[in-house]
């Protein structure tokens, strides 16, 4: 079996410290940063690498899930959403796969230099990053390939009706004149392109265009239902911990106000594993935003997920 080899162009510095609590898809916390600094011994030039990117809103990270270990991989895993219901692995998004790649969107905040700095990231701190390639929305969504579709059909059927109307008043003086060689090979010219264009027109029919239009993408019910989000709520605890909280200028979250919007877009989207919530469903939950440690519990009762505690983590620790 053939190998590849593979250098990281650099490492992600992200304000997510550990797999517990890192979003599961990009863009579930959009203030979530991040920054990724192009190594120098894989490009002599890296900032010239990254001239013109700034141009795109989002870009696409390929990944490597690097903190994986020795996990087996196998055919039919267990999605979080669906509460221990069992699907085909390449049906999924899991992590653990036959070769531990990871493909994420996220939003562009600028560059400076040899730096790009992002947003809604869904990695955690020193990902190794293997390729940056721009978003291109007319390529990679179909959402805006169905809305090409629609603007194109729709001005061709404008221009079909258009023209099948002038062929008719065109066909109608024709036979209002006298009959000769010249005016039968007009008339004849004149049909034979209306019902070319009938033709056309009917190929263009609305219900084989709207067919087109609802096959541009789809997806299972269970992706991504808001149903599925928790209410998140913060103690006066909490909130009084928030205020004692230190920003200092090396860490990527940029304000209090920042953070909290971060803890709350976290847990909104259910971060804990089957096991979890089948087992330790009124257990505390444990996470790291940046420097930030967050104590939370599950409240089964009211589908919610409340902040009991924040504080400062020491420069060493391990959540």
């Amino acid at each position: 079996m053939d190998e590849y080899k593979m250098q990281p162009i650099g490492h992600l510095q992200s304000v997510f410290k550990t797999k517990n609590g890192t979003p599961r898809q990009s863009g579930l916390a959009n203030q979530g940063r991040a920054l990724l600094r192009i190594n120098k011994n894989v490009l002599n030039n890296p900032g010239h690498a990254l001239e013109n990117l700034e141009e795109f809103s989002h870009v696409w990270l390929i990944w490597v899930f690097h903190k994986n270990g020795q996990d087996a991989v196998k055919a039919k895993v267990a999605p979080p959403r669906l509460s221990g219901k069992r699907v085909g692995l390449f049906s999924t998004r899991s992590p653990h796969r036959p070769n531990p790649i990871g493909l994420s969107l996220a939003r562009v905040e600028k560059i400076v230099d040899d730096t790009l700095y992002l947003l809604g990231v869904d990695m955690i701190d020193g990902t190794p990053i293997l390729d940056v390639k721009p978003y291109i929305p007319i390529y990679d969504n179909p959402s805006q390939a169905k809305y090409e579709l629609s603007s194109f059909v729709e001005h061709d059927l404008q221009d079909v009706e258009k023209d099948e109307i002038d062929n008719t008043n065109s066909t109608n003086e024709v036979n209002d004149k006298t009959e000769d060689p010249t005016s039968q090979k007009e008339n004849y010219d004149s049909e034979d392109e209306a019902d070319n264009l009938n033709a056309i027109s009917k190929s263009f029919t609305r219900d084989s265009i709207e067919k087109r239009l609802q096959e541009s993408s789809f997806t299972p019910g269970w992706i991504g239902d808001p149903e599925d989000d928790l209410q998140v709520s913060f103690t006066h605890r909490s909130l009084t911990d928030l205020q004692t909280i230190q920003i200092s200028e090396s860490q990527l979250v940029k304000d209090k106000a920042e953070l909290k919007s971060i803890i709350r877009e976290v847990l909104k989207s259910d971060p804990r594993s089957i096991y979890r919530k089948n087992r330790c469903s009124d257990r505390l939950y444990y996470t790291t935003v940046d420097n930030v440690h967050v104590t939370a519990w599950f409240d089964s009762r009211h589908d919610l997920m409340e902040v009991l505690a924040l504080r400062n983590t020491t420069e060493n620790e391990v959540s």
